[in-house]
């Protein structure tokens, strides 16, 4: 109830604004950014990679894959594999993720950000590259996992939340940091992914993509001038 004024988050430079414009000459024109994960296990969506090959194959869409750290680059080295078999191509999917090489040439998080800026949509978990892009009119669709939709996405621009249902995962949302899965409610799938962000179907996924990808204007504002 306390008086305020949502703004941007995230101010990106000329020179950032200018990188992520060659992004997209790069991908040739609109693309959905796919935030691989975030910090913490209950923020890694396990079926990203089946979700991402169905979005290129159903809905024609290119998609670029964004991380940061080793870790996320073997986690998009997977994905990239997957989406490979999965649709006997990588065609349409990029990776802005570099494994093993040295710092100097791996992108910088502000370059990763205002990247992420130039999307038509953006699929994430609770991150920080979402927040980045939380009050820009992109379309984002957000998939929370140990918070809810109320404490994390009530006041964001253009957002679709995705949460797992309640009745099959009484454990959401338990609000509670998870370093590991010992701590964690596992899926029914082998145990190495959280039970909430795993009830997220891919089909509903595919279903919020469909709807945002669609709507008019959904660039305004995303590469703004800062006054």
């Amino acid at each position: 109830g306390v008086p305020h004024m949502f703004g941007p988050l995230f101010f990106p430079t000329d020179e950032e604004r200018e990188h992520a414009e060659a992004l997209r000459e790069q991908v040739k024109g609109r693309f959905l950014a796919w935030v691989i994960s975030g910090s913490r296990i209950d923020k890694i969506y396990p079926y990203a990679a089946m979700v991402i090959g169905r979005i290129i194959i159903e809905l024609g869409i290119p998609v670029v894959l964004f991380g940061v750290g080793d870790k996320q680059a073997e986690m998009a080295n997977q994905i990239r594999d997957h989406v490979i078999r999965q649709n006997g191509t990588r065609d349409m999917f990029h990776m802005v993720v570099q494994d093993h090489h040295p710092p100097e040439t791996r992108w910088p998080l502000r370059t990763a950000l205002a990247s992420c800026m130039a999307a038509d949509c953006v699929v994430t978990p609770d991150t920080g590259m979402a927040w980045a892009v939380a009050f820009e009119q992109i379309p984002k669709i957000v998939m929370v996992s140990h918070a809810s939709a109320e404490n994390i996405t009530k006041h964001w621009v253009n957002t679709i939340t995705l949460h797992a249902d309640p009745h099959r995962v009484p454990c959401w949302p338990c609000h509670r940091l998870h370093d590991t899965i010992d701590t964690c409610v596992p899926n029914k799938d082998g145990g190495h992914a959280a039970a909430c962000i795993s009830d997220i179907s891919a089909q509903m996924i595919l279903d919020a993509v469909k709807k945002v990808w669609l709507q008019p204007n959904a660039k305004v504002m995303r590469l703004r001038e800062v006054a």
